[in-house]
C-alpha cells in the first residue's frame, strides 16, 4: 500500500520518516533479496586508466571511429570484446574459450545512474523503491564524470566517497566508476562529426554498454531515472535515440521512472515525439514505479542548506552519513580545511553576486576572487571543473 502523506504538509518535512519507512520495509524484506551474497568482486564494476583493458578501449574506440561506422549496438559490441576478454582473463573469468560464472537464478539488478551532487533522501528512498517495486537482487548506482551544466558540481571522486559512505548502510547497493572510468579514457579523443552527439553521451553509450557486456551472468532488468529524464528522450534527438535503442533495448533493459508532482500522460501530444519512443511506451518499456509517493527534492535547495549551515533542513533532506561528509574535512585530501560545504557556500556566492546588480568593475572583481577559489577547490580534488567562469 502506498504511503500517503497529508496535502498541508510540506513533504521536505516528512522526507527523513518517509525514507525511514521505507528502509524498515527493505531490512524487513531482505531475505527475499541476494543482498549481501552478490559481492562487488563479482561484478565488473571499474576500469582503472592504468588497466591494460582501458588501453584496449581505447584503442577500439579510436578504429571504429577511423572506420567510420555508427555507433550501433553490434558494432560497439564488437569494439568491446576484446576488452572484456582481457578483463575476464584478469579475473578469472574466461577458461577454455567461454565464460566461467553464470549463477543461478541470475541476480536481477538495476541501473541507476546521475549526477548525485550531493546524494540526498530522495536518491535513497528511489533506491528502495526501485529494489521493491521491481523485486529487484542489487542495485548499481553510476555517478556520472563531466557535467557542463554544473559548474559547481563536486569531481566524481568526492561524490563516489560520499555515496558509498550511504551505500554501506544498503545491503545490494553497489557503485560502478564506468561512466567516469570511459569517460576519461575518451578525453582526449576526438570525436567525429558524423555521430551528431556529444563525447559526453557517447562515453555513457559505451559505459553502460561495457557494464552490461561485461556482466553477461546478470539480467539487467531496469534503467532507472526520473519523470524529468524520459521526457527528454522523447524528442526525436540523436542522443536520446542511440542510449535508448542501440543500449538499453538490445538488452531488455526497460526504462522505471518515478513521477514527480502532478500525473501526466509521458508520451506527450507533439510533432517532437519520435515514432521509435512512441512504440517504445506502447509496449510498455517506460515503467512508471507509483508505489510511493515522490516528491520535488531540489539539490540546489540542499546545496543552499549547506552553504547556509541549516542542520534543521538537512537533517529532513540527508542522509546523517552524508551530512557528516559534508561538513567534515574531506578524507582524501591532505590540506585538512577543505570541506565539501566549501564547495556549495562557494557556488552561494555566486548565485548571490549575480543578482545584487553591482557596477561592472565590482563584478569583475567578485568574479575573480570566486575563480581564484574554485582553482583552490579544484587543486584539492573537489570540484569536478575548475575552469574559471566568464562574464
Amino acid at each position: 500500500m502506498a504511503l500517503k502523506l497529508q496535502s498541508n504538509v510540506d513533504p521536505s518535512a516528512k522526507y527523513a520518516e518517509h525514507y525511514g519507512l521505507w528502509a524498515g520495509r527493505y531490512y524487513a524484506k531482505q531475505t527475499k533479496y541476494l543482498g549481501g551474497e552478490i559481492q562487488p568482486e563479482k561484478l565488473i564494476l571499474h576500469l582503472p586508466k592504468q588497466n591494460p583493458a582501458a588501453h584496449i578501449l581505447r584503442a577500439a574506440l579510436a578504429a571504429l571511429m577511423r572506420g567510420e561506422q555508427r555507433f550501433e549496438h553490434e558494432s560497439v559490441t564488437l569494439a568491446l570484446s576484446g576488452v572484456i576478454k582481457n578483463i575476464w582473463q584478469q579475473n578469472g573469468w574466461f577458461r577454455k574459450g567461454r565464460f566461467t560464472e553464470y549463477p543461478n537464478p541470475r541476480p536481477r539488478i538495476g541501473v541507476f545512474p546521475g549526477t548525485f551532487s550531493p546524494v540526498h533522501l530522495g536518491h535513497l528512498t528511489a533506491i528502495l523503491g526501485s529494489l521493491l517495486f521491481g523485486e529487484l537482487d542489487a542495485i548499481v548506482i553510476m555517478p556520472g564524470r563531466d557535467i557542463p551544466s554544473k559548474p559547481f558540481a563536486l569531481s566524481l571522486e568526492t561524490r563516489t566517497e560520499m555515496l558509498a559512505s550511504v551505500a554501506n548502510d544498503l545491503p545490494g547497493v553497489f557503485i560502478s566508476t564506468l561512466r567516469g572510468d570511459v569517460s576519461e579514457t575518451l578525453e582526449r579523443m576526438q570525436v567525429p562529426d558524423q555521430y551528431c552527439y556529444s563525447k559526453r553521451r557517447l562515453a555513457d553509450v559505451v559505459a553502460y554498454s561495457l557494464l552490461f557486456e561485461a556482466n553477461p551472468h546478470v539480467d539487467w532488468v531496469y534503467f532507472i531515472t526520473g519523470e524529468d529524464k524520459v521526457r527528454e528522450y522523447a524528442p526525436s534527438m540523436r542522443d536520446n535515440r542511440e542510449l535508448v535503442l542501440e543500449t538499453l533495448v538490445p538488452h531488455n533493459t526497460r526504462v522505471m521512472f518515478f513521477a514527480r508532482g502532478e500525473k501526466t500522460p509521458i508520451v506527450p501530444d507533439t510533432e517532437l515525439t519520435g515514432s521509435w519512443f512512441r512504440k517504445l511506451a506502447d509496449k510498455g518499456f517506460f515503467v512508471l514505479n507509483d508505489s510511493f509517493p515522490s516528491f520535488e527534492l531540489s539539490s540546489s535547495r540542499i546545496r543552499k542548506a549547506i552553504a547556509e549551515k541549516d542542520t534543521k533542513e538537512l537533517n529532513q533532506l540527508l542522509a546523517p552519513q552524508a551530512i557528516g561528509d559534508v561538513f567534515a574535512p574531506h578524507s582524501s585530501l591532505r590540506i585538512k580545511a577543505c570541506k565539501i560545504a566549501d564547495v556549495f557556500a562557494l557556488e552561494h556566492g555566486y548565485l548571490d553576486l549575480r543578482t545584487r546588480g553591482l557596477e561592472r568593475l565590482a563584478y569583475e572583481e567578485g568574479l575573480r576572487e570566486i575563480n581564484q577559489q574554485r582553482a583552490f577547490l579544484f587543486k584539492r580534488g573537489l570540484l569536478q571543473n575548475g575552469d574559471p567562469l566568464t562574464t
